[in-house]
């Protein structure tokens, strides 16, 4: 993971990221960080393990990137996204997940409308009510896309495409 301060000019490797020893060893797949102002933000890191497990820590920083402390880890998590400090949401293999502080804990949420089995691809939420998510029935082909809306903060979803 690597950071500039200079607008790309020029980059240095982010060394004070701590990887909980449940994870020592694993290959990491560092995902883009998502900052919801100017000093909040998180960094999904996705941790492949042996077996099926593919674990998805978040990562919190209070102070723009600067440093980065560990919050949680969503098992087999897909897809992230916050729309505040302190709010965001997830999509994992066993269903979709919201925290109001910071992701230190998860509460399952109903994915009523959303084909059972759906594996999500994507989640973009613009405030608590309002958001989408990309799904597919075949994690190997993904085929067909399937795309969704909430208005109600992942209560409910309503298919828009096919």
């Amino acid at each position: 993971f690597h950071k500039t301060t200079d607008g790309g000019v020029t980059w240095s490797l982010e060394t004070d990221i701590a990887l909980p020893a449940a994870y020592a060893g694993s290959f990491l797949d560092v995902w883009q960080p998502v900052f919801v102002d100017t000093t909040s933000a998180y960094l999904p890191v996705r941790a492949v393990l042996s077996g099926d497990d593919l674990p998805l820590l978040i990562y919190r920083s209070y102070d723009s990137g600067e440093s980065w402390v560990f919050r949680s880890a969503v098992v087999n998590g897909n897809a992230v996204d916050f729309v505040g400090v302190d709010e965001g949401f997830a999509a994992a293999d066993s269903g979709f997940f919201h925290t109001t502080d910071g992701g230190l804990n998860w509460s399952a949420l109903s994915t009523s409308g959303i084909t059972a089995g759906s594996f999500f691809l994507k989640v973009d939420f613009v405030d608590s009510l309002h958001g989408w998510a990309l799904t597919t029935p075949d994690d190997y082909t993904w085929e067909p896309l399937e795309f969704y809306r909430t208005e109600d903060g992942g209560a409910t979803w309503v298919q828009l495409l096919p």
